[in-house]
Order: structure tokens, then sequence, then C-alpha cells
């Protein structure tokens, strides 16, 4: 990519070796505020690679309710309740 200087910065638009966590750099920095779908470690993302998280979207170990009947405008089984089994504890879909 096209470079004008050579400046060590973290206020640029420097996309190749910076150390910054503020700007949109996904080539080799090292943060948890962006969105780095690569190595980084963090379970403030959605990084569903090789992140160790509790908190996103882990379809692995969820329990489904589903219940019969309806209400006045909902069948209940389109919004079934869920039981995700995290590390620490179980958290509802409610």
């Amino acid at each position: 990519m096209f470079k004008w200087f050579n400046i060590k910065s973290d206020k640029i638009n420097d996309y190749d070796n910076i150390k910054s966590d503020k700007i949109n750099d996904y080539d080799n920095i090292k943060s948890d505020k962006i969105n780095d779908y690569d190595n980084i470690k963090s379970d403030k993302i959605n990084d569903y690679d090789n992140i160790k998280s509790d908190k996103i979207n882990d379809y692995d170990n969820i329990i489904f309710f589903f219940f019969e009947g309806e209400s006045s405008t909902h069948y209940a089984y389109e919004y079934p309740l869920y039981v995700i089994i995290g590390k620490k504890g179980c958290y509802p879909s409610y």
C-alpha cells in the first residue's frame, strides 16, 4: 500500500507495521478494541476463531426449549427460550 512517509505514529492511517489500537489495522497489531478477526485474544468483539470467551454467540452448548401454543400475536415456538452453558454458569435468553 502507498505510504507517504516512514514515520512512527498511531494517529494516521498507516496500515503496515504500526502498533496501535486506535485505527483499523488488520495486520499485526495487538488490540481488543477493533474488529481484528485473526489472532487477538479478546472476549469483547465478535471473533469466532481463536478467542477464549463464553460471552459471545457460541452455539455449541445451547439448549433450546420449545413450547406449544400461541398468544394473540405470535406462535410460542417462534421465540424459543434457550440456555447457554458457559464457563461461568448459564445464560438464559430472556
